[in-house]
C-alpha cells in the first residue's frame, strides 16, 4: 500500500534544481513524446508494467522517456511540458496548512534522497525550500506511530510542491497533452491539476485520498489502453473506474480536470 506519506517542510533541504546529468528528448516536429516518471520504482518496482506501458506507447508511435527509482530527478519534472503524455508513478504528500508557509497542495515525491540529490544539484536549494519549491517528505511504513523520533530514522525524500511546477517547469505543453498522477492524494484539491492545465494540459487524471500502488498499477493499464484506442478522456476515466472498481483498501476513484469538451 501507499501509506500516508509524513511532509516534512525543512528549510534544511539542500537541492539545487537548475542543472542535472539527465536530459530528455528534443522535440522533433510531428513526433509524440511520452514521459514514465517512475518514482515509486524505488520501493514498488513493478517492471512489467513499465514494459507493458513502453512497449504500447512506442506501438501508437510515442518516443518514450522513461525514468525508475533514483533516476526519477528533478530534471524530468522540470522538462515536463515537453510531452504529450505524462504519466507519473509516485508517492504523494498533501498539505492543507496554510500556516507553515509552504504551498497548499499535493507535493510529488521524487526518488531521490535528500543526501543523493546533493551530490547531483549541489548544496544552494535552501533558498528554494524556503520559497516552497521543495520538502523534505517521509514514507512510514504501515502501521508505524508517527512520532519525532520514528520519523527522523526514516530516509528523506526530496518533494515538489505545485509551485515547483508553475515556475520551473519551462513553456507550455503541446496542444491536447494529458497528465496522468498515479500516487496518493493527486485530487485532494485542484491545486496542482490547475497548474499542469494553465501551462496548457487539456487533462489532469489522478485519485483523490489513498490508493493502494497494485490497485493503481492495474488502472494504469487499463486507463492508458482506453486513451490510446481514441476514447475520449472523460469517458478513458469513467470506462477505468467502472472496470478496475473502486480501491479495495481506501475506496479511491479517479478523478479528471480537463478544459476540453466531452
Amino acid at each position: 500500500m501507499i501509506t500516508v506519506a509524513a511532509l516534512i517542510v525543512a528549510a534544511a533541504l539542500g537541492v539545487a534544481v537548475l542543472s542535472s546529468h539527465h536530459a530528455p528528448h528534443r522535440n522533433l516536429e510531428g513526433v509524440k513524446k511520452a514521459l514514465i516518471y517512475d518514482s515509486l520504482y524505488r520501493e514498488y518496482p513493478n517492471n512489467r508494467l513499465i514494459e507493458n506501458l513502453t512497449s504500447t506507447l512506442r506501438m501508437h508511435g510515442y518516443q518514450v522517456d522513461v525514468y525508475l527509482g533514483r533516476n526519477a530527478t528533478l530534471s524530468p519534472l522540470e522538462n515536463i511540458t515537453h510531452y504529450s503524455l505524462v504519466i507519473i508513478r509516485a508517492h504523494g504528500a498533501f498539505n492543507n496548512n496554510p500556516n507553515i508557509g509552504y504551498p497548499i497542495g499535493t507535493y510529488i515525491y521524487t526518488g531521490l534522497h535528500v543526501d543523493e540529490a546533493l551530490k547531483i544539484y549541489g548544496s544552494d536549494a535552501k533558498k528554494l525550500a524556503n520559497r516552497g519549491y521543495l520538502a523534505e517528505g517521509v514514507i512510514p511504513p504501515p502501521g508505524m506511530p508517527l512520532t519525532k523520533e520514528n520519523l527522523a530514522k526514516l530516509p528523506k525524500y526530496v518533494t515538489v510542491s505545485p509551485r515547483f511546477f508553475r515556475d520551473f517547469s519551462r513553456g507550455e505543453f503541446p496542444k491536447g497533452a494529458i497528465v496522468i498522477y498515479f500516487g496518493c492524494y493527486g485530487l485532494d484539491d485542484d491545486t496542482l491539476g490547475n497548474v499542469f492545465l494553465d501551462k496548457g494540459a487539456s487533462a489532469y487524471i489522478a485519485w483523490r485520498g489513498n490508493v493502494t500502488w497494485s490497485h493503481m498499477d492495474r488502472a494504469l493499464q487499463v486507463l492508458v489502453a482506453k486513451l490510446l484506442s481514441g476514447e475520449n478522456v472523460r469517458q478513458a476515466v469513467a470506462q477505468t473506474n467502472a472496470i478496475v472498481g473502486p480501491d479495495p483498501s481506501s475506496k479511491a476513484r479517479l478523478g479528471i480536470l480537463a478544459i476540453i469538451k466531452g
